[in-house]
Parts: C-alpha cells; structure tokens; sequence
C-alpha cells in the first residue's frame, strides 16, 4: 500500500524528525558558550578618576564584556572599597566583583592624605564564579622591583559541566622576574589541572623582550632564545610545562601590531604588554581594542576642568584647616608637577608642598567663600524679584492702556508699584529690608542683581586669576582615560 501523504504514519514520522533536530540542536547549543573577556589597567588613580570611571563604565558597555579583568587597582587600607566597587556600582550587570590585595603603595613623600593605601587584581563578572584564589608570586631577593606580585584565579561557571578557568596577571616591570612570575604561573595551572584556562592582563613586557610571554605560546615553546633567555636572567635553567597556549589578539590580526601601551603624551603606542592568552580547548572568535581616549576628551574635557577647580578648592580648605605636605592623590609623572591637588606641566609650574602654594592659600579659600555667599545672596534676591514682577504682571487689568502699549512690568506702570504683592511680614520682606534693598521696585531690584553679579564674577576672576590658569592647565595625558587601551575577546567555550 503506498504511503499516503498526509497519512498519520508520515505524519508520525515527520513530527518525530522535526523533534530529534531540535533536540540535537539544542544539545549543541548548550554545549557550547560563548564569552566576551576583556583586560584593562585601571592607571589606578591617575587624572581625574572620578570622571574616567564614568568613561570607563561606558566603554565596557559598549564592549558588551562579560567578564571583566583589572589591574593596578587602588584598594582602602581596611579593605573596605575599592575602584572596582566603584565601577560595580557603576555597571549593575556585573554582580560578582572580587579584588585581591597584592602590596601596599608607596605614597609620594609628605602626604598628607589618607586612603588607597593598597594595589592588587580585580575581577568583576556578569556570570556565577566559583572560589576564587590568590596565588603570591615569588618576590626575589635580587631585581630593581620590590612590588608583591599575585595571579588571581578565578573560576567562571558556564553551565553544571563546563568552567573557564581564568588568571589575572600583572608580571612585574623587572625582567627576571617577568620569566619568574611566568614560570610559577604555568606551574599553578598544571599543579591543579586547569582546563579551559585564560591567562589575561598586564605582562608588562616590550618589544625588545617579550620572552616571558612567549613561555606560553605553543609555537614558541621549543624556543631555545625563549629558555636560555629567561634561564640566565633567573641564574638557573628550568623546563617550561607542557600546557600550550595561543595569542588571542595573533590568532585574529595577523598583520595588525595590536600595541595598547602609550609613552603619553609622545610617542603615542609604542608595545603590547596587555595579552589574553588561551588554551588549545577555547576558540577566539574576535579581538578588539577601545579607549584610545579621542572619545574621551570630545566628552569630558569640561567635565575635567570642572573635577580640577573642586580640587583646587578642596586643598585650600586643607590649608585654611591647616594642611601641610603633598596634595596630589598620585604621582604627576615624569612631565609633572604637583601644586594644589592637580598635575601642572613641570616647564611651566615647580612642585610646592602646603601650605606655600599660593594658588590655593587661605586667603584664596576665604576670599572664594566670601565671592560664593555673596553671589548666592544676589541669585536669591534676584530670583526673588523675578517671582514679584510675575506675581504683579498677573494682576494687572488686561484693558489697562499699559499693557496694550506692551509695557507690563512695574516700571512702566506706576499703579503697580504701588501694589503691595507681599505683605511685611513675609520672610521675603523681613530679607528684603534686612539688605536696604525692601523699597526698590522689582525690576530696580533685579537689574541691581543682575549688575552686581556680573560685577562680583568679573573681579572675582581677576583677584583668583592664578588659580583659574592652574584649573586650566591640564596636561596631554589628563586627557586619555589610561596609559593602557582595554583589550576585548570574544571566546568560544566547547
């Protein structure tokens, strides 16, 4: 008997097909994930961190990173915040934020400031994570470096089956102790069976020496130049294990330098000490750069200049209060100078230590407090007779002769001055007379505002004018948001 087309037999069999397909489909589907790394140098507290957060926020957004991975972050003494924690509020997606402590930081001599006493890792995460570890790097004897380096550890959960075990680095800047910090790395992964594993972050490496990083690459394994090199700087031969990594950013751009590191302001990107690097059991789909900071300055330019000019203001209060020392947050590099809280090129301004800059003295912070209360004063009275002359236009009788002439205010229409708008004991009034202003018609009392505060701002500029240049004079670098560019790969987990 032929097979009839809509018989129930076919029909059977085509919905049990359609069913198998998807199934297979969706097995597929769920054995595979797919994640968005990205690595970036937070500059810990360089130039305006409140305004490059914000920056910072958004460029990971835009990004569409899913997990997070930071280093050079600023960390309070107790422990207690954190940039990252920062930037979590910031980014309400990322629910699991974890920072790690590597050393405490050495302040600038004669500070006078207290907080962001530590430095470490941080690691903020859209998806659940496991333990997370902080493995302590040997700290040698020998070697210029004297910062307490750690690699964090930190287990991404994919689903009941799959983990990306990711590695935050950030080797030191002494070249021995780059191939140590490598070595001990590789020995964590393969001491504790890793799979699927990320080593990502801030290898600290140039151009002219990049062998450390190279102990990781499969295709430079068996590099002779890579061992010997990093056997003599360490006094000692040693055999690299056999977990094989590649290059996410090579995998993708075969001819494209991918440099992330900036000499600011000159000579722009010269190297590339910010890698990911991943195991043969992870495919990189796409690699991409962002924050070269030409957003960022179209964006935030006045929001920096304003950020400084509370700066100033606010360590002139530490000198009324009786503040001595250095008033920068960090140092100004080596193009500048530290005076008033903010970073001034070196050429055209020295360093000074409160209380002797006198930009941001006490008589400077006096004098900004009596301009403020004064021009406040005026805003008030003159938004006061704003609101009188409303109140008296809205009386007025719409046939009256003044208004057809177009002339609605009190000092066209002498019947309205005479009005009483409110009474003497309104607070206003009591104001209004306690300044020897009560008698003046609303529109005499707001064109003397307006004059007065026009005049208050014109000399308040020329008495404070060094301190305006100082708000002004914003450095190149003050206009990138790091010295470092974030680094983002999309990964395909099997």
């Amino acid at each position: 008997m032929p097979c009839l087309r809509n018989s129930p037999r076919n029909f059977c069999f085509h919905r049990f097909a359609l069913l198998a397909l998807t199934v297979s489909v969706v097995q597929i589907s769920c054995g595979t994930h797919h994640v968005t790394v990205c690595t970036y140098n937070l500059w810990n507290v360089m130039f305006s961190w409140e305004i490059r957060m914000q920056y910072i926020a958004n460029m990971v957004n835009q990004a569409g990173c899913d997990v997070l991975l930071l280093q050079e972050v600023r960390i309070h003494g107790d422990r207690s915040w954190s940039q990252a924690l920062f930037l979590q509020r910031l980014l309400p997606k990322f629910q699991w934020a974890f920072t790690r402590l590597a050393d405490k930081v050495t302040k600038p001599s004669d500070s006078y400031w207290t907080g962001w006493e530590g430095e470490g890792l941080a690691v903020l995460s859209k998806l659940r994570t496991g333990e997370v570890r902080a493995e302590h790097l040997s700290k040698p004897q020998y070697g210029s470096d004297a910062n307490q380096r750690i690699a964090l550890h930190v287990p991404i959960i994919l689903d009941s089956t799959a983990i990306m075990n990711i590695v935050v680095v950030h080797f030191s800047y002494q070249r021995q102790q780059q191939c140590q910090n490598a070595l001990e790395v590789l020995k964590f992964i393969q001491r504790n069976g890793l799979k699927n594993v990320v080593v990502a972050g801030d290898f600290n490496v140039y151009t002219d020496f990049s062998h450390p990083v190279r102990l990781f690459l499969d295709k430079d394994r068996k590099s002779e130049d890579d061992l010997e090199e990093c056997s003599m700087r360490m006094m000692g031969a040693f055999e690299a294990p056999a977990q094989a990594f590649h290059d996410a950013w090579e995998m993708t751009h075969k001819t494209s330098s991918g440099f992330t590191f900036s000499n600011m302001p000159s000579p722009g990107l010269t190297s590339r000490p910010d890698r990911i690097l991943v195991t043969n059991d992870i495919t990189v789909e796409e690699t991409q750069l962002h924050g070269d900071g030409t957003q960022y300055k179209s964006r935030h330019s006045r929001d920096i200049l304003f950020h400084r000019f509370w700066r100033v203001l606010h360590v002139a209060r530490d000198t009324f209060q009786g503040g001595t020392g250095f008033s920068c947050l960090h140092d100004c590099g080596p193009h500048g100078a530290c005076r008033c809280g903010v970073c001034m090129n070196n050429e055209a301004f020295d360093r000074c230590l409160l209380p002797d800059c006198s930009e941001c003295s006490s008589g400077v912070y006096l004098l900004a407090c009596a301009f403020s209360v004064i021009f406040f004063l005026l805003l008030v009275l003159a938004v006061i007779a704003a609101i009188k002359i409303l109140v008296v236009a809205s009386r007025m009788d719409q046939s009256d002769a003044f208004f057809l002439l177009g002339c609605t205010c009190c000092l066209c229409n002498p019947k309205l001055i005479r009005q009483s708008t409110m009474t003497g004991r309104h607070w206003t009034g009591r104001l209004l007379r306690c300044l020897g202003v009560g008698k003046l018609s609303p529109v005499y009392l707001l064109l003397f505002c307006l004059i007065v505060m026009v005049l208050c701002l014109t000399v308040g500029f020329a008495v404070l004018k060094s301190s305006f240049d100082m708000v002004g004079g914003v450095m190149p670098e003050e206009y990138f948001p790091s010295d470092h560019l974030m680094l983002a790969a999309e990964l395909e987990i099997h």
